[in-house]
């Protein structure tokens, strides 16, 4: 995954939604927030994603206006691919998404497992259509973001704490809560800046 745009107006469930993605193991380099389809047009205005996530009933624009607007404006090579986020009585708007090109819906509450499959389904139609991030280089590193950052932190201190015994990649990403795939993913990065670093390669070769 690359760029990714989170629409959602209510902050708890937009928490959620990042943290999942955080933890699905797909790799991404941003994830941007905004809550309503008003503000995701500006960010689309200026910078270009290759998914968004969309809430479909929300104040002032909602994401089916902002799912028109996207078709209506940007370029068939340049539009992000698009997923709804539908309440079950919201159904009949899901399927007015479609006609917009949206790939795939979730239904509240949004299950980890099935954002997962869908996120991965994405990164997959992405690299088929040869897109690349405009923030990964050639060694495919990322930033570390948000709570990935906090959890990278947590990592170091589980370390140090740890440092006279034997630790692993998985013991270390199982502590911090977050998937072994993303960790290693994320892990690179960061913890090479550590004055641990040494160690936990040394142990979880």
């Amino acid at each position: 995954m690359r760029r990714i745009l989170l629409v959602e107006d209510e902050k708890m469930i937009r928490y959620g939604i990042y943290v999942m993605i955080e933890n699905s193991g797909v790799p991404y380099s941003e994830i941007t927030e905004c809550r309503n389809g008003k503000d995701a047009v500006e960010y689309l205005k200026n910078t270009r994603y290759d998914l968004v996530l969309t809430d479909i009933k929300m104040p002032i624009m909602g994401g089916l206006e902002l799912s028109r607007w996207i078709c209506d404006n940007l370029d068939a090579e340049e539009r992000p691919l698009i997923v709804a986020i539908s309440g079950y009585a919201e159904f009949e708007y899901v399927k007015g998404m479609m006609k917009f090109q949206s790939m795939d819906y979730l239904l509240k509450p949004v299950d980890r497992e099935e954002l997962g499959k869908i996120l991965w389904n994405a990164e997959e139609i992405l690299r088929k259509r040869g897109v690349e991030s405009p923030d990964m280089g050639k060694s495919g590193d990322t930033e570390v973001t948000g709570v990935s950052r906090y959890k990278m932190q947590r990592a170091v201190d589980y370390i140090r704490q740890n440092y006279g015994k034997p630790i692993d990649m998985a013991e270390v990403s199982n502590y911090v809560s977050m998937n072994y795939s993303m960790f290693s993913y994320k892990s690179n990065d960061y913890l090479k800046k550590s004055p641990v670093y040494g160690h936990f390669r040394k142990t979880a070769a």
